[in-house]
């Protein structure tokens, strides 16, 4: 973006980009396979960058560099050092009964928050970006360990503890209701309707059990980030 087109205080004209060095790839660090691209990669993955309701996502790009991570905002180009990151939350959602998206929200010290999903403008679970995710993420925390950033960053993932409670006592009221009743009116009655009210009963909640098991909350190594999409 030009300089005139910049509206965040961080953002900065492209001319100006932190950029990788044109080498091989550059290793992370020792102890781990994660490896930096050899020169900077746009990947095609939208941002939500604002609190409240938006219909679509609109700002799709996010690049990382040595020094910083790049990612459209408003339709311009803008970046934050590694240094401003203070939390990394990867988070997966969708999965009941169709595809699973994942998220990355990264938390900044003056509070500000940018999540970068591997969903399409709407939303919803877009396969096409989940391998530009995959790779993102990669690329991503190797360059936090390559710059020694990783060591001030809290890395967690999952939901919050408190949710996870509310998520696994709501769970269990579901399946209380809709699979054990069914199956012990069946067992007494064995009625054929009570059967098939169990199995749908199962069918249903079976799917958010899957999603409350990848987003149980837990911290992680930036050198093993969990890959929510497997």
């Amino acid at each position: 973006c030009e300089p005139s087109n910049c509206s965040e205080p961080w953002c900065a004209p492209r001319y100006r980009r932190l950029s990788a060095t044109n080498s091989s790839d550059k290793p992370a660090g020792p102890g781990h396979g994660l490896a930096m691209p050899d020169a900077p990669i746009r990947y095609p993955l939208y941002v939500a960058h604002r609190g409240g309701f938006a219909l679509t996502l609109s700002d799709e790009g996010v690049e990382v560099t040595e020094e910083a991570i790049w990612y459209f905002v408003d339709g311009k180009w803008g970046y934050r050092k590694f240094a401003d990151i203070r939390a990394i939350n990867l988070q997966a959602g969708g999965g009941f009964g169709g595809p699973i998206f994942a998220a990355c929200s990264i938390t900044f010290r003056d509070g500000r928050k940018a999540n970068i999903v591997s969903t399409n403008e709407w939303g919803t679970a877009d396969g096409s970006r989940a391998a530009a995710y995959t790779d993102f993420i990669e690329a991503f925390h190797a360059a936090l360990i390559a710059e020694s950033a990783a060591r001030q960053i809290a890395f967690t993932s999952g939901i919050g503890s408190k949710r996870s409670v509310v998520l696994i006592i709501a769970l269990v009221l579901a399946v209380a209701l809709f699979v054990l009743t069914p199956l012990v009116l069946w067992a007494i009655t064995r009625d054929t309707q009570a059967f098939w009210l169990t199995l749908a009963g199962g069918l249903f909640i079976w799917p958010a059990i899957q999603m409350a098991r990848r987003n149980q909350p837990a911290t992680y190594r930036p050198e093993a980030p969990p890959n929510l999409l497997g």
